[in-house]
């Protein structure tokens, strides 16, 4: 099967939920560019992965609502995500552990940040930045292991967004 009729099944097996939103990254720590499609208003989610010689993949579902980053979150090589639900301010690092499975540590912060993953110290672990552009609040939230962030406040003049 090739990468387009994987692809198409995928969006037909998420029912073709709209939006679909794909993102590209190494999700199994073998150097090529896999694929992750993610429904955000079903919470389905399909990891493409690219072995060298064809395609394989895997299915899921989290809560709808969520956003979904990918983000290497503990400098091994493979994508996990870090997910925030806006409305109630949880967030959840899930870790990527194999091809589909997770490991989880959550945590809580309030809700309606913009949230922006990177890496802020160079230290191959992704980190956040939350943003809340109406008072212009925001935290860099450092990523200190796989459940602790340690962040630092501050605040700019207020913008309607950073995007």
């Amino acid at each position: 099967m090739h990468l387009r009729q994987h692809l198409l099944l995928a969006l037909w097996l998420i029912n073709r939920q709209a939006p679909v939103v794909l993102e590209t990254a190494d999700l199994d720590g073998n150097n090529l560019t896999d694929i992750f499609l993610w429904a955000p208003s079903s919470g389905a989610w399909f990891e493409v992965f690219n072995t060298g010689s064809g395609f394989t993949y895997v299915q899921g579902s989290w809560s709808a609502g969520w956003d979904v980053y990918p983000a290497d979150l503990d400098a091994n090589g493979r994508a996990d995500f870090f997910l925030y639900n806006p409305s109630n301010g949880v967030w959840v690092k899930a870790f990527n552990t194999s091809n589909g499975n997770f490991a989880y540590s959550s945590g809580a912060w309030s809700p309606n940040w913009s949230i922006y993953v990177t890496d802020f110290n160079a230290d191959n672990r992704a980190d956040v930045l939350l943003y809340a552009p109406a008072s212009g609040a925001y935290m860099e939230g450092r990523n200190l292991s796989n459940a602790d962030f340690s962040f630092t406040p501050s605040t700019w003049a207020a913008r309607p967004s950073l995007g």
